[in-house]
């Protein structure tokens, strides 16, 4: 089973403008009807780095590191406000900038790429043996995609697409995709009773001792803690956390694409961690670097070149420490994490 971990590169790779720094440039105008809260809180966004926001790059990690601002009488009602208004206006946007896709200019040039990518998706591999990720998927793998994003978009373009017609089209024997599995929003949906996923992975992370230990911030600030209150609700309804997890321990191969491997979704790559330890799956990480050869100059060569081993070495010693993976394990598993920069 292959599965496809889906994160906020692909609607930037779309074009939509669904970075928080997008976001702050609308969100940090103040509206009238705005308490002196908000209006300190949004003072505080502007204040980083002249407008570049570079400080509130990740909003969630953060506002968890912005928790030792909110002091006085009432710090959790204080930072539950401020957190609140964000979230509303931040679904608000993501909602415009959704329904400002024109579907009528997606043809089927597109719809194909999309389908090539992920179906052959092991083409795009170089450092590792093409034939060795194929036999590591297996016979007419089923693939699932967790999506990290809020958006609809890649549900749109899946519902366009010709995956859903795999098993059909894709002959006995062949090693590769072979139907389509599970398409599930990890972190909720946009929109009425989509219950979006903000917030930090541990009381850790919320730099403020009296907030740390608030059972009204685990609940709607620590995400699987806001996640155990949502199954609590009805605990014969399970929440997509657990099917997650299921298509998770079972992935032979799992794709990381547009994912930041942040600190705040630590729970996931953990998980991911022990499924590298007890079983002999590979984890291929899809990211960019930016780096330029133009195939002539020799300068040129080497800069991309050191430009692809910083990066790389950068998302390996992110990723291990949140995977809680050491350079030993990596050393004696060399081809079962993959990292590919800059592919198509």
């Amino acid at each position: 089973m292959v599965t496809f971990i889906i994160g906020n590169g692909f609607d930037l790779r779309v074009g939509l403008k669904t970075r928080y720094a997008d976001f702050y440039k609308i969100y940090t105008k103040v509206k009238n009807g705005d308490s002196k809260t908000i209006k300190r809180f949004k003072e505080e966004i502007l204040k980083s780095e002249s407008h570049n926001w570079k400080n509130w790059a990740d909003f969630e990690f953060q506002m968890g590191e912005h928790c030792s601002e909110f002091q006085g009488d009432t710090p959790v009602e204080d930072f539950v406000e401020c957190f609140n208004d964000f979230v509303v206006s931040f679904n608000e946007y993501l909602t415009n900038e959704c329904e400002a896709i024109d579907w009528a200019s997606v043809n089927n040039v597109h719809i194909s790429n999309f389908s090539t990518s992920i179906t052959n998706f092991y083409t795009h591999i170089k450092r590792v043996g093409q034939n060795e990720i194929q036999q590591c998927m297996g016979n007419r793998a089923p693939v699932n995609f967790l999506q990290f994003n809020y958006t609809d978009v890649f549900d749109n373009i899946l519902a366009k697409s010709n995956l859903k017609n795999l098993r059909q089209t894709v002959s006995s024997g062949h090693m590769g995709i072979g139907s389509l599995g599970k398409n599930i929003h990890v972190h909720g949906k946009l929109g009425k009773g989509g219950y979006m996923t903000m917030g930090v992975d541990d009381e850790r992370q919320i730099k403020n001792d009296k907030m740390s230990n608030d059972p009204r911030m685990h609940m709607i600030f620590i995400k699987p803690k806001f996640l155990d209150a949502l199954q609590a609700r009805d605990v014969n309804q399970e929440i997509t956390r657990g099917e997650a997890l299921r298509i998770i321990t079972a992935s032979n191969v799992i794709c990381s694409y547009g994912t930041s491997l942040g600190d705040t979704d630590g729970f996931w790559w953990g998980k991911i961690g022990d499924w590298l330890k007890q079983g002999q799956g590979t984890f291929i990480v899809f990211d960019i670097c930016g780096a330029e050869d133009d195939g002539i100059s020799p300068l040129a060569f080497l800069n991309s070149e050191l430009s692809i081993d910083d990066r790389k070495s950068e998302i390996t010693k992110r990723f291990l420490r949140l995977a809680m993976l050491n350079e030993e394990w990596l050393e004696n598993n060399p081809n079962r994490f993959i990292i590919e920069l800059d592919t198509d």
